[in-house]
């Protein structure tokens, strides 16, 4: 099917003029540090942290997902656990967006302005927790079932798949069928993961807050 679309393509297209736009994707420097954006009519405070993760051509984007999933998924989560389970946030979430040249780790945290700093000092815990002690064999199985079952679910719904593929073929330019992806992230140890958090420091981050605190 792969190769009647890409013959179709290429008589429907291949006629047309190509060109080269080049680009700087060189990874960028990250930043360190915290910006504060007083707003009294947002009612809980708003925190995001940011650092530096795999590219999206990066093979150690495997190990991100898994590293994302297992330290911040909406449930069954580190943080989920450690705040929105004992009810200290409203939100504790952590996402790896895997993109051309670079990559970040996106952790959202809301909750009750007055116990921003406190929220903070428990996620940034869990992070360095993870970190130096990496993830149990049961967590990593069910990070991997996880993120299995979401890309086959979405390669259910033609939109789902041919985005991935879409994706693939622009950063990467190539196409790998979904099995193989799922066994190559099946293949990811619990050392592979540990390693890649200590690479991507989960410590260097950037924290922007916006709520009604003018501090920290």
């Amino acid at each position: 099917r792969v190769d009647a679309l890409v013959a179709k393509a290429s008589q429907m297209c291949g006629h047309w003029p190509a060109d080269e736009v080049g680009r700087d994707i060189a990874q960028p420097a990250p930043q360190r540090g915290q910006r504060i954006v007083t707003d009294p009519s947002v009612a809980r405070q708003q925190l995001a942290l940011a650092s530096p993760a795999p590219a999206s051509q990066d093979a150690d984007r495997y190990a991100a997902m898994l590293a994302a999933t297992m330290l911040g998924d909406v449930t069954g989560s580190r943080l989920y656990y450690a705040l929105v389970d004992p009810a200290l946030a409203d939100e504790a979430t952590m996402a790896y967006d895997s993109l051309d040249g670079t990559g970040a780790f996106m952790t959202f945290l809301s909750c009750d302005s007055e116990q921003s700093a406190r929220i903070v000092e428990i996620a940034r815990r869990e992070m360095a927790q993870f970190q130096a002690n990496g993830p149990a064999e049961a967590e990593l199985l069910a990070a991997k079932n996880k993120i299995a079952s979401g890309a086959t679910l979405k390669g259910e719904v033609p939109m789902g798949r041919l985005t991935a593929v879409g994706y693939d073929w622009v950063y990467r330019h190539e196409y790998v069928p979904l099995a193989d992806q799922i066994e190559t992230l099946f293949a990811v140890t619990a050392e592979q993961v540990v390693d890649l958090t200590r690479k991507y420091d989960l410590g260097k981050t950037m924290l922007v807050a916006l709520g009604p605190l003018e501090k920290l």
